[in-house]
């Protein structure tokens, strides 16, 4: 696994798009919905220091950090909302027109049935920018932290709570499952260096967005 996540467990193919390719093509199409007033200008992310480049990659992949990787849209990346306004005063029973709440049980377990909360169509609009849709990542932050899944395409309508962080990539430069590769080996390096508080201030939205690197191969 460690030789796949460098590009070194098999020949890489001279006729693949290099990543930087990909990036800028990303880049002007973000430039362009900036543009449009479509999303939200965003704070530049920091260069990547040599420092942070913990190995050599092929010329065909590129450093990137999270930030670079995700849907061109606002919230791409969200912790759930704060408790306050998402109190258990909040559930109704579930009926057919409930939305239902994704715990990080959802992402320990990797199920959409776990779990038994629901609000209603009113409550859900007030939190509309909570919601999950299929294929979006979802991450516990919050006691068993660091734990993965991704939304299958039957996920019920819903909203993640305060313990959750919904990452939505931008899947024509970067597929799920090498995302959860690459950030499980991140969490599980930062698990045997950690002292104190350092797994948890990870999961900080900002910290995940502008300070965690990856090396992203060619799409193909």
């Amino acid at each position: 696994m460690d030789l796949a996540m460098r590009g070194k467990l098999v020949p890489q193919d001279p006729n693949d798009e290099p990543a930087s390719v990909l990036l800028e093509k990303i880049k002007a199409e973000k430039a362009e919905l900036i543009k449009e007033k479509k999303i939200k200008k965003t704070k530049p992310l920091p260069p990547i220091t040599d420092d942070e480049k913990p190995f050599d990659i092929p010329d065909s992949w590129e450093w990137v950090r999270l930030g670079d990787v995700l849907s061109l849209e606002n919230g791409a990346i969200r912790r759930g909302p704060f408790g306050s306004s998402l109190k258990k005063a909040y559930f109704v029973p579930k009926s057919k027109n409930t939305y239902k709440v994704y715990e990080q049980g959802n992402a320990i377990h990797k199920s959409i049935d776990y779990g038994s909360y629901y609000i209603s169509p009113q409550k859900f609009e007030e939190l509309k920018s909570f919601a999950i849709r299929p294929k979006d990542v979802i991450i516990s932050g919050a006691g068993t932290i660091g734990k993965t899944y991704i939304l299958p395409d039957n996920a019920p309508e819903g909203v993640i709570n305060q313990a959750l962080i919904r990452v939505r990539l931008n899947n024509s430069l970067i597929t799920n499952e090498y995302f959860l590769l690459a950030f499980q080996q991140k969490v599980g390096l930062l698990n045997k260096r950690a002292k104190g508080t350092a797994i948890k201030n990870m999961f900080s939205i900002s910290h995940m967005k502008n300070d965690l690197v990856w090396a992203l191969p060619p799409l193909s």
